[in-house]
């Protein structure tokens, strides 16, 4: 017997939050922009270098070292990595994707059945369960509880698809302490796999 059963309508906007929240949390991303941060100061200072190299032949060194400095300021401030940018860019690709008849697909009504060890999910297009334990990384804010399992898979559950914000509130904490319970992951880090049974 289901613990709580919860029906909603998936937007564009939820798949959004759900790509932030990945952005935010997912320690590949975060690992991935401090490498990126990374080549960014060292393509700046080499770039910088041949600047003043080429710049020096012509003037004195405070000037080159100057003309240097700029170069290299202006360079990674437009190619730093931001949390912003690639929220941007997450946002603009879900936008984009949204033609394609295929993820328009995920839109849609949603039932979520909530039971002590799993999630049964139906859309007009799918319907499966998954186990709490195999769950990878969780995200709550003030909008959306947000559980990724194995694929990386994000299943939204946002606060309009409840009348009453102690609901929401409810229902995630629940589902929180259910994952905890049955093994799976809370929070933003992956620890490890979860085991077969």
């Amino acid at each position: 017997m289901a613990v709580t059963r919860v029906e909603f309508d998936l937007t564009e906007d939820d798949l959004i939050a759900a790509a932030v929240a990945g952005v935010r949390a997912n320690p590949a991303v975060k690992k991935v922009r401090a490498q990126q941060k990374r080549n960014v100061l060292v393509l700046g200072a080499v770039w910088a270098f041949i600047v003043a190299s080429l710049v020096l032949t012509d003037v004195a060194l405070v000037e080159a070292v100057t003309v240097a400095a700029v170069v290299l300021a202006l360079f990674v401030i437009r190619a730093w990595p931001t949390e912003a940018k690639y929220i941007a860019a997450v946002t603009k690709h879900i936008r984009n994707s949204m033609s394609d008849p295929a993820y328009n697909m995920a839109l849609g009504r949603r039932v979520y059945d909530i039971y002590t060890d799993r999630l049964a999910f139906q859309t007009a297009h799918a319907k499966g369960e998954l186990l709490w334990r195999s769950a990878a990384r969780t995200s709550l804010n003030d909008d959306y509880l947000i559980v990724t399992f194995p694929g990386p898979t994000p299943f939204v559950l946002p606060r309009e698809a409840f009348e009453r914000d102690t609901d929401f509130d409810e229902t995630a904490d629940e589902i929180l302490s259910l994952i905890q319970t049955a093994g799976g992951h809370v929070g933003s880090e992956v620890v490890s796999r979860p085991a077969l049974d």
